[in-house]
């Protein structure tokens, strides 16, 4: 029974089952011990195969996986490219609809000639140098067309199904939504030599002719038809750089002012009131300012022809109110045809002249040094130091003035003339009249002589009268020469704020204070917004004794010009005149904030403050006044201040 059971039992736990009982009873075996080694390398090999299996999988899905992202890069990738196309043709026809200038042709030429080297692309390449040269040299605010080829600039990506390259294409499109002006031109031989002819766009051609010998005469001719019928403003302004073709450029700005468009007329009018105004016809220079200033009322330009005519005449108020305007206008662009690049140096400069003429010489410095750091126009850049030293010489900072006019470019003959204008200032300023007067008359000399090589019609009223003239009347009164003072102010114009407050000073050197009196208060009426006059009003009445009104003048000159610290200073020293060194403290430290370097008025400070009883703060102020440049006179009283009261 039992052995049944087992048989049973056997069946029912199948071979495996079975098979492992008989290896376990006969465990000593060799057949035992060969069976569980194969057994053990199925069941290897199953695992082996697993893991293959799982790796295929693995490695199946990895792939499958980075289709899938390969698909969709390239769909991004064909959606980025469409994209740049449509960007790109966009882009080729905003551009094409922007094309201007000047194009220049390869010109045709006879093969005799080309096999001389005289092919059509050196002539055009002759003529495109030239006419860079006539632009670069030309510089004025408005804008310059381009000049350039069009015989190397084919970019050679074949468009397929077309025939036509990319270059090609895109000239196409600058020619139909563009407005370049083509230039074409042939050289052909005649029996007196060569004939050039250019033509400019549909206009008929200009020839010029002569030898082969002189062929770069005729380009440089043709160049300047060219440039004429291109940029006729421009052109007149190269004319204006040449002082023998004066005439030619009037001639073109005039044509210019009745057959122009809009802003033709708005330039060629300004040019002709600059031009006039060089030649001393402020009458006719007035008249073409207006014009300008008819066609555009924001115009930039006509508020610029004004105030240049106004310096000249010395019209201060006038000048002042015209660079208000242009200072205005220039923010709001008031001419289109403004080069941008010049824009930042233009307001610059007005600036310049606005703050200078109310006395806040420090923002006239800030303007004129920031003109060296900004884009160089008509010569801003050269002329920069020299205005940097006289900004410092009104500041009375002799020493930053002397050391900038150290540096002045010395490649203009104007230039020494400038560096000896502001030396002779600042030795009268240091008390040396006779310095002064001799620096004024060497620079009055030299620029008359240097003008008039340059510019034989250019007046010399400018800049003998309205500049030279007053301060050498005021020097020559200062060291008793009443006669030659005269002299300079029998010359000087009717209307001239600078001239007219040169009567004034003169009469009050010379203790006429009635008449002086009634200068100053005529170069009031001259200039009621500007505050030199009734700073000087206020420095004859205090010379005078006049303390109450001299005090009451440099009121209204603070008033009108608030960081000028001239009147400042002055109604301090009429402050301690009238025993109130208390008040007189505010105003001296006022002051400092905008001529900190000023000898005088640091010597005054200190006085000040000792008779107020601070004299452990007047000893600092003396210890600063003596680093500083004094007068001989000042130098002494230094001296006394310190011995008596140190």
């Amino acid at each position: 029974m039992a052995d049944e059971i087992d048989e049973v039992g056997a069946k029912a736990i199948g071979p495996d089952a079975l098979g492992a009982r008989i290896a376990l009873d006969a465990a000593t075996t060799a057949e035992a011990r060969e069976y569980l080694r194969n057994q053990n390398n199925i069941a290897r090999l199953q695992i082996e195969n697993l893991q293959k299996q799982d790796e295929y999988e693995t490695s199946h899905l990895r792939w499958r996986r980075f289709n899938d992202q390969m698909r969709g890069f390239l769909q991004i990738m064909l959606v980025a490219v469409g994209a740049l196309i449509v960007v790109a043709i966009g882009a080729a026809l905003w551009s094409a609809t922007q094309a201007d200038g000047l194009v220049i042709e390869a010109f045709s030429t006879p093969p005799s000639l080309a096999d001389k080297g005289i092919t059509g692309s050196v002539l055009a390449a002759k003529l495109l140098d030239r006419l860079t040269a006539m632009q670069n040299e030309t510089q004025t605010a408005r804008i310059a067309s381009s000049f350039h080829n069009n015989w190397t600039s084919d970019i050679k990506v074949q468009i397929p199904d077309t025939g036509i390259s990319f270059g090609q294409a895109i000239e196409y499109l600058n020619g139909w939504l563009g407005h370049e002006q083509h230039l074409t031109g042939e050289l052909i031989e005649t029996p007196d030599g060569v004939a050039l002819t250019t033509r400019l766009g549909g206009e008929p051609g200009e020839t010029v002719a002569g030898s082969i010998a002189g062929l770069d005469s005729l380009m440089q001719k043709s160049a300047e038809a060219v440039f004429r019928r291109a940029q006729p403003y421009r052109y007149a302004r190269y004319l204006g750089g040449h002082p023998e073709r004066l005439d030619e450029a009037v001639g073109v700005l005039t044509d210019l002012a009745k057959t122009g468009d809009v802003a033709d007329r708005e330039w060629a009018w300004s040019g002709l009131a600059l031009s006039r105004n060089a030649e001393g016809d402020w009458k006719g220079a007035l008249y073409a300012a207006a014009r300008a200033h008819a066609i555009n009322p924001n115009s930039t330009l006509a508020d610029n022809a004004f105030l240049n005519i106004y310096d000249t005449l010395g019209q201060s108020e006038d000048e002042l109110a015209a660079g208000q305007a242009e200072l205005g206008h220039l923010r709001e662009n008031g001419s289109p045809s403004f080069d941008a690049r010049f824009m930042p140096t233009i307001e610059a400069q007005v600036r310049q002249g606005i703050a200078f003429f109310t006395g806040d010489y420090q923002t006239a410095l800030k303007n004129d040094t920031a003109q060296v750091q900004l884009p160089d126009y008509e010569g801003s850049a050269d002329t920069a130091p020299y205005n940097i030293a006289l900004d410092e010489a009104m500041l009375h900072d002799a020493r930053a003035a002397r050391d900038e006019l150290a540096i002045v470019p010395p490649q203009s003959p104007l230039n020494q003339i400038d560096v000896d204008y502001v030396n002779g200032l600042l030795a009268g300023q240091a008390g040396d009249w006779s310095g002064e007067i001799a620096l004024l008359r060497k620079s009055e000399a030299q620029r008359e002589a240097t003008f008039h090589a340059l510019f034989p019609r250019l007046d010399p009223f400018y800049y003998y009268r309205v500049y030279f003239w007053p301060p050498l009347a005021i020097a020559y009164a200062r060291v008793g020469d009443g006669k030659r003072a005269e002299d300079r102010l029998r010359g000087l114009p009717d209307g001239c704020y600078a001239c007219t407050r040169a009567h004034g000073t003169v009469a009050m050197l010379e203790k006429r204070y009635a008449a002086a009196s009634w200068w100053f208060a005529r170069a009031a009426r001259m200039g009621p917004s500007l505050p030199g006059a009734y700073a000087d009003w206020g420095q004859m009445l205090m010379t005078k004794g006049d303390f109450d009104g001299a005090v009451a003048k440099f009121e209204i000159a603070n008033r009108k010009g608030p960081h000028f610290a001239d009147p400042l200073e002055m109604w301090g020293e009429a402050l301690i005149a009238k025993n109130r060194s208390d008040l007189a403290l505010a105003k001296f430290e006022e002051a400092n904030k905008y001529a900190p370097n000023w000898g005088r008025l640091h010597l005054k400070w200190g006085e000040a403050l000792l008779w107020s009883g601070r004299k452990d703060e007047a000893k600092k102020q003396f210890a600063i006044t003596a680093a500083l440049d004094l007068t001989p006179s000042e130098k002494s009283e230094l001296a006394r201040m310190r011995d008596g009261h140190g």
